[in-house]
């Protein structure tokens, strides 16, 4: 459920903007509204500015942006966190793993778009991210813990 407010709270302004408040923005008017969102999300005022980490309302930003490299970018970081069994790695690859198409397919105001939420992204997983390097940073076995599931089932 809360992956699914977290999906829709992002569609809703994401293509309000597009369509209906800033059409003449095109698709650069889906970044403004996830960075807005993903701003909320991850900084709300109501909580002392401490929120989520933003890697959904990131990945959904992405797709809405660009269906093609936004899944490829949210693809690709799975896959990071399925090898690397660190959710952190997988998080920052994926608007990392955007930027080349950003810039290189929709130009440099959607590349800079896409480095804000990248920026934002590592500001919430820089220390994570440093603990990972360091050796410390928590590690999950995605395939491990369904495996053990379907045994609890049966």
């Amino acid at each position: 459920l809360v992956l699914a407010g977290d999906l829709l709270k992002t569609l809703f302004p994401c293509m309000l903007c597009r369509f209906l408040l800033f059409p003449r923005l095109g698709r650069n008017a889906v970044l403004y509204a996830g960075i807005g969102v993903a701003a909320g999300h991850n900084f709300p005022f109501w909580n002392r500015f401490r929120g989520g980490k933003g890697v959904a309302v990131t990945c959904m930003t992405l797709f809405i942006f660009s269906p093609g490299f936004g899944l490829l970018s949210c693809v690709l970081g799975g896959c990071l966190v399925l090898l690397s069994k660190s959710l952190t790695l997988g998080a920052l690859a994926i608007p990392l793993l955007f930027l080349l198409p950003a810039f290189t397919v929709y130009g440099s105001e959607a590349g800079v778009l896409s480095c804000i939420l990248a920026a934002m992204m590592l500001q919430k997983h820089f220390l994570p991210f440093l603990d990972y390097l360091h050796g410390n940073g928590t590690k999950i076995d995605l395939i491990a813990k369904a495996q053990s599931k379907l045994r609890e089932r049966k």
